[in-house]
């Protein structure tokens, strides 16, 4: 089990709340709760979405990050990404998939991350629980920060992690869940670099190198006193993680 660092909260965010999931379309639902959640804050915030998927690879890495929960049951989510947007629009999520639609192509010299297309988590039979979290970071601020992750591969070898998960999911010998050795799940881990770069902890219940969407979601949902009263880098890490989700598929 990984070392996990509880949060000192009374009760959980009540920032964070459970919205009931769109029938045909998670895309409507992610850009319908941005829009009316966008018009309620005043200061610029970095867009997180989580998904939780039901397929072979999804359940695997869901299952994987029962390590980074008390109870030891499997996760509701499998991938994480940054999405960018326009105004009040969503457009596009910066990612590591680990199953990129168009495949991988050559990774190395981005790093491994990818900018990927909103409506491969469109259906709710496939993606049934999403998550929209909105991060008090700056996004250009964080956006810089991902332009440089891309070439920071001999800090951060993101390809070097990708692989190591792929092994895993992909069940070849001898491979280990890579959260037992304190590997993260490379999409959290690239959200973790750049969020933190500039200040805000994203994931303050474990160690940066082995984050996960898990870990995301405990955040959001448990350290928003820590959010909101640490001492951090720039006025807008003194706020709470702010966002909606829908939890419709559970594993056991």
């Amino acid at each position: 089990m990984l070392d996990i660092h509880n949060s000192t909260a009374a009760g959980k965010n009540c920032h964070f709340v459970e919205q009931p999931g769109s029938p045909s379309s998670n895309v409507q639902w992610l850009h319908d709760h941005f829009y009316n959640l966008s018009k309620t804050i005043a200061y610029p915030c970095t867009v997180v979405m989580l998904v939780g998927g039901t397929d072979t690879a999804s359940t695997r890495i869901r299952g994987a990050q029962a390590v980074a929960r008390q109870d030891l049951t499997p996760s509701h989510w499998s991938h994480a990404a940054l999405v960018e947007y326009e105004g009040n629009a969503l457009t596009v999520p910066i990612e590591i998939s680990l199953a990129p639609p168009a495949g991988f192509g050559f990774p190395p010299p981005n790093n491994g991350i990818q900018t990927g297309d909103l409506t491969t988590y469109d259906s709710r039979q496939a993606w049934p629980n999403i998550a929209l979290l909105l991060v008090p970071a700056d996004p250009s601020e964080v956006r810089q920060k991902l332009t440089r992750l891309r070439s920071l591969r001999s800090s951060i070898d993101l390809v070097g992690i990708t692989l190591q998960w792929l092994s895993y999911v992909w069940g070849v010998r001898q491979a280990h869940n890579p959260l037992n050795l304190e590997v993260g799940v490379p999409c959290a881990v690239m959200l973790e670099y750049a969020v933190g770069a500039v200040g805000f902890d994203l994931t303050p219940g474990l160690t940066s190198r082995s984050s996960c969407p898990e870990a995301i979601w405990q955040a959001a949902r448990w350290w928003h006193e820590f959010h909101s009263e640490a001492t951090q880098v720039g006025s807008l890490s003194r706020q709470p993680i702010k966002g909606v989700f829908s939890i419709s598929h559970r594993l056991r």
